[in-house]
Parts: C-alpha cells; sequence; structure tokens
C-alpha cells in the first residue's frame, strides 16, 4: 500500500486511479484487447509488467474501457492506461519488529512484521 493513495496491488504493482502532483512518470503504459470476454487482469498484467521494466512500482491514473467496435455491436475492445512511476514508502511506513506493519515484497500487501507468511498471497517471509 503507498501511504495517501486508495487502490489495489496487482502483480506486484500498486494501481491507483487517483493522480499526483511533482512525480516524474517513468513512462506510459497501455494494453489493448480486442476479444470480447478479456479479464481486466490480463490487461493489468501487461500494464504491471510494463512499469516493472521502467523500475516502477506504482501506476497512477489506471482507466480502463470497454468499447464497441463501430461495425458490431456484439464485438467489443478494451484498452487499459495508466502512468507508471516509482514511490518510495517512508521508513515509518516500514514498520519494525514492534508488531507494526510491513509490506510483502511479492504482492505487497500490508502484513505484520513479525509474521512469517503474508496474510495475502502466502509468500514466506524472512
Amino acid at each position: 500500500m503507498i501511504p495517501g493513495l486508495s487502490g489495489h496491488v496487482f502483480d506486484g504493482v500498486f494501481f491507483s486511479e487517483q493522480g499526483l502532483l511533482n512525480v516524474p512518470v517513468l513512462v506510459h503504459c497501455t494494453a489493448h484487447s480486442n476479444i470480447q470476454n478479456t479479464n481486466i487482469d490480463s490487461l493489468k498484467r501487461t500494464l504491471a509488467a510494463q512499469a516493472k521494466a521502467a523500475g516502477a512500482n506504482t501506476i497512477i491514473n489506471f482507466k480502463y474501457a470497454q468499447r464497441a467496435n463501430f461495425m458490431s455491436m456484439s464485438s467489443v475492445s478494451w484498452d487499459a492506461t495508466g502512468d507508471a512511476v516509482f514511490l518510495a514508502v517512508a521508513d515509518s511506513a516500514q514498520g519494525g519488529a514492534d508488531g507494526s506493519e510491513v509490506f510483502c515484497p511479492k504482492c505487497g500487501g500490508g502484513v505484520s512484521s513479525t509474521a512469517k507468511f503474508c496474510r495475502n498471497c502466502g509468500n514466506q517471509l524472512t
């Protein structure tokens, strides 16, 4: 979780529909599918891969839309976009050995600093 932003973690990248001022955008990410029953997870997976490749850990201004193709109302396309940025988590948000919250390196979910496994994804914490 990123302090001050609402959103969710997917594939190790934090996604937020919110924007931020004065944060350098590393890359504008895009994903597209012409398959009508596309799962939104496949689009987010593409965006997360683009963000990670640019060294980002967060996608802000995340948007997705379904559009009908002009020639056929039964055929649709999906588009997803977002701006990949790197946001450092403040040391106070990292937690300590006193049972405060830390973040899983796999999914980014908040867990107790004394936990042995992530309660969100099951990842073993060391």
